[in-house]
């Protein structure tokens, strides 16, 4: 875990949060929309992602970040679990 990383959102909401010791952050927002989260701290190459906040459900945004100096990588993975808003079930 990255403690102290800043998480910046900005878009249709915006706010920020700095990671704990644990690397988690929480930043609760009012309304929903398109969104555009970064993570960065001193050593490391930022990371910025895009997506959607909707009221009632979560918005995962957990980079890996990198040592500054490293090489990006030259794929990127999507992944999820798609659940019902009635009942949390798959």
């Amino acid at each position: 875990p990255i403690a102290n990383a800043l998480i910046q959102v900005s878009g249709e909401v915006s706010g920020s949060a700095q990671t704990g010791p644990d690397g988690r952050y929480e930043i609760a927002f009012s309304h929903g929309g398109s969104i555009t989260a970064s993570a960065s701290v001193t050593g490391f190459v930022t990371a910025t992602g895009t997506g959607s906040l909707v009221l009632g459900r979560a918005t995962l945004f957990s980079p890996a970040l990198l040592p500054e100096g490293n090489t990006l990588p030259q794929v990127a993975v999507a992944m999820a679990e798609i659940v019902s808003a009635r009942d949390d079930a798959p």
